[in-house]
């Protein structure tokens, strides 16, 4: 469920910092989007295997080369490569006629509206972006009455994610996932 979110999240940002709307993907007809998206794909196979990233895209990128940002996670590109491909989808459902609007799937409370003893959240606050480990801030905690708010937090000494006492500044309620007996 992390790395659906992760997209979900990825492709939200794409919209709200970078402003690549739908509107402005609707311009792109020539597989633009899906070209960009197998670069990043590309990239993280290649980091996979052991190998650094050229300099320069490959010559399949469609866009400035200023736009290709791959991260030194392949995790990360892989999220970049999907967001991708789900706008390219969302695109040639727009132009079939269907409107999959963009759902934001939680909805941002500032943190001091939460009910402390209530579970785990998803909190979120500058000071947990990561560039590469977590761009959007993001992580899963909770409440814990001797310390505050704790979460998963990247830890680069360790190569781990690790709890720790955090900051946030929102919260949302973990999105649940429904399984239907009948289908699984």
């Amino acid at each position: 469920m992390k790395a659906l979110l992760d997209v979900f999240n990825e492709r939200q940002r794409q919209v709200d910092a970078e402003g690549w709307t739908p509107e402005h993907d609707d311009t792109h007809t020539d597989g633009d989007l899906a070209a960009a998206a197998s670069t990043y794909a590309w990239g993280a196979c290649v980091q996979v295997t052991g190998h650094a990233l050229p300099e320069t895209p490959p010559a399949v990128w469609p866009f400035e080369n200023a736009w290709w940002k791959p991260s030194t996670s392949p995790r990360r590109n892989l999220v970049k490569a999907a967001a991708l491909l789900l706008a390219e989808i969302e695109r040639l459902d727009r132009a079939s006629g269907t409107d999959p609007a963009i759902v934001r799937l939680v909805e941002w409370r500032t943190i001091e509206e939460a009910e402390k003893y209530d579970g785990e959240y998803l909190l979120h606050g500058p000071d947990l972006v990561d560039p590469d480990f977590n761009p959007t801030g993001i992580v899963a905690g909770h409440w814990q009455d001797d310390q505050g708010w704790v979460g998963a937090v990247w830890c680069g000494q360790h190569d781990c994610w690790e709890y720790r006492v955090i900051e946030p500044t929102h919260f949302a309620r973990k999105p649940g996932v429904q399984i239907d007996v009948e289908e699984a």
